[in-house]
């Protein structure tokens, strides 16, 4: 096999190429020389086929690699075409500073945008479409975005979230939408299925079918509350990765701002008394990361390699986890604090309206890409054990689209609609409603802007009944055990039932009233 086929195999694996400093290849042994050893992932290598041996000797990384094996045998994803083409279509992997996903999009960060091919990728077949906001170039795919995305970074040779300084630079809200991507969206859908599970445990406790008492409600709830309880440990990792520094580190820094006995406890650190609970909270340990990823950095340069491997972990540890703990910590409380606060200021100003204008709203946010950003702020709050009655009102929105789909597909004669129609609205059950609103709504605008004004009414009837969004759960009709309050779990399910259903049904009305096909000119014929 050649170094070049080689070096795109296991890039993936070892933080990308820019963590490679030099490479070789002798007798069928690949020898990698890597700038930080923190980030391979060895387990990883050993699993790709054709790998013999893998030894990491410090800096050294030897891979042994069986020559019968060539570079197409690597590529056998399923959306491995479509995964060529989209890479093709934004100006090849060279053009690629950096790549996230979201639930439904590929969030590329370019060099040049003037070199993707944009109107051929928002036509081909397996994209949804395409939008340009905040610097980031975004391809809509749909719900199986994480295949295609591992099939992307598989065919390009590129690392998960991976970084580089190159290419032109972002402003601050450019960087921002990155970073909140980069550190929230790869962990989002397993805190959507824990939240799915928490919710099924009250419904099995509310039916008794399994309580909360019995041995296995305990294990249930365990594997649902976990993440919840633990997730500066995986933001630790995220916040880590997307910075550039040792993600074990950043585990390992998470997991210490979660250990048991500081939880609550009153620390006297150099004179100052600090009491302070960091299990369930998300800002503390990324904007910790911040300060300690560059410190990492800083030690790897002047620390001598033959202990550097033990003493830059070490002495991060010592220094960042009490600077964390008594003043990064409760600041980042305190601004967490602060943000669910103006949500709670603008509710009570006047609920009705609040969610009527982030319901309204909300369809547009996705349009632009940003969406991301203000449910992000909303999850924070869920986390930190926060209910959001504004999570509630958007909710309602896809569920108005589906039923303003439906209503399209059935009275619609444009056999090309329907096409489009019918697996949008399935799609959209479940939450995911680009192919909605690009293939239907807004491509009859004043179809777009009806859902949107229904998604505001039924927005504001979700605050006048009272309901909440409790735990962060799945979207569409998975959102529904996130929305059941645990101290009333009878009626919050009748009233969310009732509330999607009345969604559906309005918009289903709304469209079958209003819409009609677009009459054809001769030529259209």
């Amino acid at each position: 096999m050649k170094l070049d086929d080689f070096l795109t195999i296991i890039s993936p694996h070892v933080g990308g190429e820019v963590n490679i400093s030099r490479a070789t290849e002798k007798d069928n042994v690949f020898y990698l020389f890597i700038k930080d050893v923190g980030i391979i992932n060895i387990r990883e290598i050993e699993k790709i086929e054709g790998v013999v041996m893998v030894e990491l000797n410090r800096s050294k990384l030897l891979v042994s690699f069986n020559e019968n094996y060539e570079k197409e045998n690597y590529f056998m994803g399923k959306y491995e075409n479509l995964a060529k083409d989209i890479i093709d279509n934004v100006g090849g992997k060279e053009n690629i500073i950096s790549l996230t996903h979201c639930v439904t999009r590929l969030r590329f960060q370019l060099k040049d945008n003037s070199l993707a091919q944009t109107e051929v990728l928002k036509n081909m077949k397996g994209v949804v479409t395409v939008i340009i906001s905040a610097g980031q170039y975004q391809v809509v795919i749909g719900n199986h975005v994480p295949d295609v995305f591992k099939d992307v970074c598989a065919v390009a040779g590129i690392s998960v979230d991976s970084v580089s300084d190159a290419g032109k630079p972002m402003t601050i809200g450019q960087k921002t939408l990155d970073l909140v991507t980069g550190i929230f969206m790869p962990s989002i859908s397993i805190l959507c299925a824990t939240g799915i599970l928490k919710g099924i445990n009250v419904i099995l406790d509310m039916v008794g079918l399994v309580t909360t008492a019995s041995g296995l409600g305990q294990l249930l709830a365990a594997a649902a509350d976990a993440m919840f309880l633990f997730f500066p440990v995986i933001l630790g990792f995220n916040s880590f990765k997307k910075l550039g520094g040792n993600t074990y580190l950043g585990m390992t820094l998470g997991a210490a701002m979660c250990y048991p006995a500081i939880q609550g406890a009153t620390l006297n650190v150099f004179g100052m008394d600090v009491t302070a609970t960091y299990t369930s909270t998300v800002l503390p340990i990324i904007l910790l990361s911040f300060v300690a990823v560059p410190f990492e950095k800083w030690l790897n340069k002047i620390v001598p390699d033959v202990i550097k491997t033990f003493v830059v972990p070490a002495t991060v540890l010592a220094v960042m986890l009490p600077l964390g703990f008594c003043v990064i910590g409760p600041v980042a409380n305190a601004a967490a604090n602060g943000i669910n606060a103006l949500f709670a200021v603008a509710n009570s100003f006047s609920p009705v309206l609040t969610g009527a204008l982030m319901a309204g709203l909300w369809q547009i946010l996705v349009l632009f890409g940003i969406h991301t950003v203000v449910g992000i702020t909303m999850i924070v709050g869920l986390i930190m054990g926060q209910a959001q009655p504004l999570m509630a009102s958007m909710t309602m929105c896809s569920f108005v689209t589906t039923g303003a789909v439906i209503a399209i597909w059935l009275k619609t004669k444009d056999q090309q609609l329907k096409n489009v129609a019918l697996p949008a609205w399935i799609s959209g059950v479940f939450g995911v409603t680009e192919p909605a609103i690009y293939g239907v709504t807004l491509q009859n605008g004043y179809q777009f802007g009806l859902t949107c004004v229904i998604s505001a009414v039924m927005g504001a009837i979700t605050r006048i009944v009272g309901a909440n969004m409790y735990i962060k759960a799945g979207i569409g009709i998975f959102s529904i055990p996130g929305m059941i309050d645990p101290a009333n779990s009878s009626k919050s399910l009748l009233i969310v039932i009732l509330l999607i259903l009345g969604s559906v049904a309005a918009g289903f009305v709304g469209a079958f009233l209003t819409f009609k096909d677009k009459e054809c000119t001769a030529e259209e014929q």
